[in-house]
């Protein structure tokens, strides 16, 4: 591009400017050394110097094209998800409330893999659902994008990944996303009668529903009524993991793009002889189980100076009598 500039520039200079300069220049620099003078002529010079220039620049274009034709150019990209197996039966479906990172490999027409700003690709993803629900983040090689579908949301989505080098060439991908669960949770949230597994708690998870918004990648609900029994025993509140604690009514918010994948929280029950909570005894019983294992691992100390008096007076005899045995000898 740099000659074929330069070759313009001189063509306009030649155009605009005394063409009767530039071509006495030239013809006398070249021309008139070389033909000993027979083009004198002023117009006849000026002629021969357009003539010179612009075969110089058909020269230049002729040699760039010939380049460029020698250029490796883009041809294919082929699109694949990295969490499944090649014509696998789950390879174009994913169950909601997972993720997948899906990657584009660029091609040139000779089959090898293109490299640089070659290999870098534009996604879209689009579907039938006009809101598209799914939380999209293109990672910092930019030839793979991670794709989380929440749960309750099912559509089939089309994946496309643009060449950037070359906007005409591009690769696709079809999946559908099921709002079915052959194994684990339905739900994002799961309320569980206790986390003591040895409660007699009878009765069925509450009814509840939950929602999930792209923007801020969150799911909320609002924490319902108990729905369990335990005999002996009256429900107070849920806890989550992180022991933060929640009333029937309370709004519960987790952000999330696929990790944690669910969010279990525990009914906490109070006796209604008592005021121990099933919470409570379980701090108990944990704080017991810590002060015996204190008691059972903590060595008994005492006063340990008569013991380094007498390991200092031994090894001061042992000197004395090292250095008794090298005076006599």
């Amino acid at each position: 591009m740099y000659n074929c500039t330069v070759g313009s520039y001189i063509i306009i200079c030649i155009v605009k400017s005394d063409m009767y300069i530039i071509g006495k220049i030239i013809v006398d620099s070249v021309i008139e050394k070389v033909f000993g003078g027979i083009l004198m002529n002023k117009k006849m010079s000026a002629i021969v110097a357009v003539i010179i220039v612009l075969m110089m620049s058909f020269c230049t274009i002729n040699v760039m094209a010939v380049e460029n034709t020698n250029e490796k150019k883009v041809s294919t990209i082929e699109i694949k998800c990295d969490s499944f197996t090649k014509n696998d039966s789950t390879e174009n479906s994913i169950e909601c409330g997972s993720g997948s990172t899906f990657s584009a490999t660029v091609k040139y027409s000779d089959g090898t893999t293109a490299t640089g700003d070659d290999a870098k690709v534009q996604w879209k993803i689009t579907g039938s659902d006009s809101n598209n629900n799914v939380y999209t983040k293109v990672n910092d090689d930019e030839n793979s994008i991670y794709v989380y579908a929440p749960y309750h949301y099912a559509d089939k989505l089309n994946l496309t990944a643009t060449s950037v080098a070359n906007n005409t060439v591009s690769g696709t991908y079809d999946v559908e996303v099921f709002d079915e669960h052959s194994t684990g949770p339905s739900n994002f949230f799961i309320f569980n009668s206790s986390d003591d597994e040895e409660l007699d708690v009878t009765g069925d998870e509450p009814t509840f529903e939950e929602k999930w918004n792209n923007e801020t990648c969150e799911y909320s609900v609002t924490a319902p009524k108990n729905s369990y029994e335990l005999d002996g025993y009256t429900f107070l509140y849920w806890k989550d993991d992180d022991g933060n604690k929640y009333n029937v009514g309370d709004t519960i918010t987790v952000k999330t793009t696929g990790s944690p994948s669910i969010c279990n929280l525990y009914g906490v029950w109070k006796s209604d002889t008592t005021d121990e909570t099933t919470e409570s005894a379980d701090n108990n019983t944990s704080t017991a189980d810590e002060s015996s294992g204190s008691d059972m691992t903590s060595p008994k100390t005492g006063n340990n100076d008569g013991l380094l008096i007498v390991m200092f007076s031994l090894c001061l005899v042992a000197i004395c009598g090292v250095c008794v045995y090298k005076i006599k000898k």
